[in-house]
């Protein structure tokens, strides 16, 4: 069967940038806590409790309560205030004037454009670094003043590493997974058409400009002006999927090598896994996100059961010679 392509975008395709964005909805929402244990950079599925947390946190649905990120956003960062703009893809935070004086100040960026202050923390001076971000004029500040400002750019990074990696791209990532977000993108070259990306090949591509929609396989394939079409789905299409304990996920991932072990097929590469594990899931009525399938295989009680490179099912059954 031939691919559908597109040579242009359709109206109600979104930009990689806005689609994590598309799913937050506002409404009331109760105060939340975010666990000490939860860092910006540390899988959210490593915490005991995982389960609880993303359903306290997330709801059980693709949707993403913005008054809980931006509650999120203002106590990690210390911000006054904190708002999130869905159509310009940005946050942006609001500080009271110091007790020195001086005024208010506003920091604004999209999530990818403030993390890079973090990767570049390291290589720069915080004064000047201080003065380029928060003053137009790029006025000299005293140490005191650059060393307040440094710190508090580091906590937006924090903030907004965890609101952005923990919680809205978790949020998108289980949406594409279930199908009610689809992908569509031209692969190789940016002049391609336009074609649709399979649910199972996002958690294998590393984004590296969000801006502009451009994501790499692990087999250097690129994909450029990659889209997203959000799906809605009506109510008499059932009750969402719930979210999947680790330890039901390793459960699943065992159960696919036990059944491929059992019929002597070949046991489900690294990259193969997902699509088994998630079937069986979704039976239970659970889902979860490739990522999470991987991350877990990685574990050596699964590793050992997959085939080490260049065996094949012949070479395996054949009896050694004399």
């Amino acid at each position: 069967m031939s691919k559908k392509h597109w040579i242009k975008p359709e109206p109600d395709w979104l930009p990689l940038r806005k689609a994590p964005f598309a799913l937050l909805k506002r409404g009331a929402s109760p105060r939340l806590a975010v666990p000490e244990e939860v860092s910006p950079s540390e899988p959210l599925e490593r915490i005991e409790d995982w389960a609880a947390v993303e359903k306290t946190h997330l709801g059980e649905n693709d949707e993403t309560s913005v008054e809980a990120v931006e509650q999120i956003l203002a106590e990690k960062s210390g911000a006054e205030r904190v708002e999130i703009d869905p159509k310009g893809a940005t946050f942006s935070f609001w500080f009271g004037p110091p007790q020195t004086g001086g005024g208010t100040s506003v920091i604004s960026g999209s999530p990818w454009v403030i993390l890079d202050w973090e990767q570049r923390e390291t290589a720069v001076d915080p004064r000047r670094e201080a003065e380029d971000l928060f003053d137009p004029r790029c006025i000299t500040v005293d140490d005191q003043t650059a060393a307040r400002e440094a710190k508090r750019y580091r906590a937006i990074c924090r903030a907004t590493g965890l609101v952005w990696r923990q919680y809205m791209l978790r949020s998108f990532d289980r949406a594409v997974s279930r199908g009610t977000a689809m992908l569509i993108g031209r692969p190789k070259t940016f002049s391609a058409p336009f074609e649709r990306l399979p649910g199972d090949v996002w958690p294998l591509l590393q984004v590296i400009d969000w801006e502009n929609g451009v994501a790499v396989a692990p087999d250097g394939t690129r994909y450029f002006s990659i889209h997203a079409v959000i799906v809605v789905k009506s109510a008499t299409q059932g009750p969402s999927l719930k979210p999947a304990p680790p330890v039901v996920i390793s459960k699943a991932i065992t159960e696919v090598y036990d059944r491929a072990q059992g019929s002597g097929e070949k046991p489900p590469n690294i990259k193969e896994l997902p699509a088994h594990v998630l079937r069986l899931l979704k039976a239970k009525g659970l889902h979860a996100s490739g990522r999470q399938v991987m991350k877990l295989a990685e574990n050596p009680e699964h590793a050992r059961r997959r085939r080490s490179p260049g065996k094949t099912v012949r070479s395996e059954k054949r009896s050694p010679r004399a």
